[in-house]
């Protein structure tokens, strides 16, 4: 799970002049609706808003196969895979 922060995020600068005034404030980085996918021979114009949404949207709705010692709280997991014991017979 990630975890949350209260880390203050900087979204704009300017820089100082020789004389101690500012520039016009200008953005750094960008948002997720503003990173296209355009420069790839095989590009999509999909934004990275667009992705991260769907594959939320698969985590949260897709059914999944879980492998795994302790049985799984996830509503999404269809069938378990039971590795916590050996159920193989022994033949000797």
């Amino acid at each position: 799970m990630a975890q949350e922060s209260t880390q203050t995020i900087i979204r704009k600068g300017a820089v100082k002049s020789p004389t101690g005034s500012l520039t016009r404030r200008r953005n750094i980085g960008a948002s997720f609706s503003d990173v296209l996918d355009v420069d790839r021979d095989s590009a999509t114009n999909i934004s990275l808003d667009m992705f991260f949404d769907n594959v939320m949207a698969f985590f949260n709705e897709a059914p999944f196969i879980y492998y795994g010692r302790t049985e799984p709280t996830n509503s999404h997991v269809m069938i378990w895979v039971d590795t916590s014991t050996d159920n193989q017979a022994n033949l000797s």
